[in-house]
């Protein structure tokens, strides 16, 4: 049941941006580090990517499995590793202990340390960090320049102070 479950999410995550761009990126890439790795960086890769030590391509649609994944570009699914970087934005769900996103987030940051300049979902880790958060973020020290939604953990740090700039347990702003 539980692989069936992951090849339904995969076949859901390769189709996200179209068949067309599922067809022009590689379906698959394996990388010990870069640049020995399969499929070139600067290519795009839409299906899964093994990544067993460091990765590096340009968007990335799928599964991504590894030690350090890096998209340049755009990641659209599911990452899995010890640091997940994207230099665009992400789509879905990142599980890594450390996550950071330069562009937007959509869905869930899982980790230790969750970073992304725009957070459209959850953040759950021990630090979170975003300087645009709108949904929940979840930790031990949650930091938002501009928050719309909720903040709860030890210290919960809202520069925009509505209603309040630091507020301990739970801090909001709707």
């Amino acid at each position: 049941m539980k692989k069936l479950a992951l090849v339904l999410a995969l076949l859901a995550a390769v189709f996200m941006v179209g068949p067309q761009a599922a067809l022009a990126a590689s379906p698959i890439q394996i990388a010990l580090f870069n640049p020995i790795q399969i499929i070139n960086e600067n290519n795009s890769i839409a299906g899964l990517r093994l990544n067993f030590i460091y990765g590096v391509n340009q968007d990335v649609t799928g599964l991504d499995l590894g030690l350090i994944n890096q998209v340049h570009g755009d990641f659209k699914g599911i990452q899995f590793g010890l640091a997940s970087i994207v230099g665009g934005d992400a789509t879905g769900w990142q599980d890594s202990w450390i996550n950071i996103v330069e562009g937007t987030q959509k869905g869930l940051q899982w980790g230790i340390y969750n970073q992304s300049n725009a957070t459209v979902g959850w953040q759950w880790g021990l630090i979170n960090k975003s300087y645009d958060a709108r949904g929940l973020q979840l930790g031990l020290v949650n930091w938002a320049e501009k928050l719309h939604g909720l903040q709860i953990g030890i210290a919960n740090i809202n520069n925009t102070p509505n209603p309040f700039r630091f507020f301990p347990i739970v801090n909001w702003s709707f």
